[in-house]
């Protein structure tokens, strides 16, 4: 008598040689599907989100190694469906370090007190959800 046959939902983006390792399991079928540019754009965001979590969750400096090593390659499948490089990244990074620093001295603002109408005052009222007005006292 042949085993039973299970199916498992997974309807997330997986890199190349995962079918290959399922077939190499015994899989008797994969369902699958290959994305637009537009699906892959947004199952990239979504995998992205995926691997931030992994590399939060991450609990030994091996793991989160590991999964750092698949939030970049996601990051670098995401690069070249919009043509652009790691050169570029790493162009941004040094600009970005230049006019706003690094994390080198561990700083964590836990509030400021602006003046009404100004720049900053304006973009931090703009986003209120991530940035809500408190008492000042």
């Amino acid at each position: 008598m042949a085993p039973s046959i299970r199916r498992f939902k997974i309807e997330k983006l997986v890199r190349d040689h995962i079918e290959d390792l399922f077939n190499n399991s015994g899989a008797v079928q994969v369902n699958k599907t290959i994305l637009t540019d537009k699906q892959f754009l947004l199952c990239l965001r979504d995998k992205i989100s995926e691997e931030a979590q992994e590399v939060v969750n991450a609990t030994t400096a091996a793991e989160l190694v590991d999964e750092c090593a698949d939030l970049m390659e996601v990051i670098g499948a995401l690069l070249a469906l919009h043509q652009k490089t790691w050169k570029d990244v790493q162009d941004a990074r040094t600009r970005k370090a230049l006019t706003r620093g690094l994390y080198k001295n561990r700083l964590y603002i836990n509030s400021v007190d602006l003046p009404d109408g100004s720049e900053a005052t304006r973009y931090y009222e703009s986003n209120p959800t991530k940035y809500p007005e408190i008492d000042s006292e």
